[in-house]
């Protein structure tokens, strides 16, 4: 999946012809897998995989929410179970982060009341 991100920002052409409209730098169709892969892996608890991924999709696609919101939960579920496991410090960091990720996520895309709901769980 960071295969396709990085051929999309260094300008690959394969010659295909795609109606999906790019976000940054990016198609449509490149961040969708890319988001749909790292929803994967956070349901697998595959957290580095996914962080991996979104934080690539972020850098590459700036205006786009979704990895943010996708960050988001991926620290609030890390908080949630380094709290468990009696983790206070690494889940107040976590709480932070998801925190700061929602902050973004909204900052893009400040009329999704879905996301605003969320955002406010936080």
């Amino acid at each position: 999946m960071l295969i396709l991100i990085s051929q999309a920002s260094c300008g690959h052409d394969s010659g295909e012809s795609t109606s999906a409209k790019p976000r940054g730098d990016i198609r449509e169709s490149d961040v969708q897998a890319a988001l749909e892969s790292a929803e994967t892996y956070m349901v697998t608890s595959r957290a580095p995989e996914a962080r991996a991924i979104l934080t690539v999709l972020a850098e590459r696609s700036p205006e786009d929410w979704r990895p943010h919101e996708m960050l988001g939960r991926l620290h609030f579920r890390q908080g949630t179970d380094a709290l468990a496991a009696g983790l206070n410090d690494q889940a107040k960091l976590y709480q932070q982060q998801a925190y700061a990720s929602y902050a973004r996520a909204c900052e893009r895309a400040p009329d999704d009341e879905n996301l605003q709901q969320s955002a406010g769980e936080i």
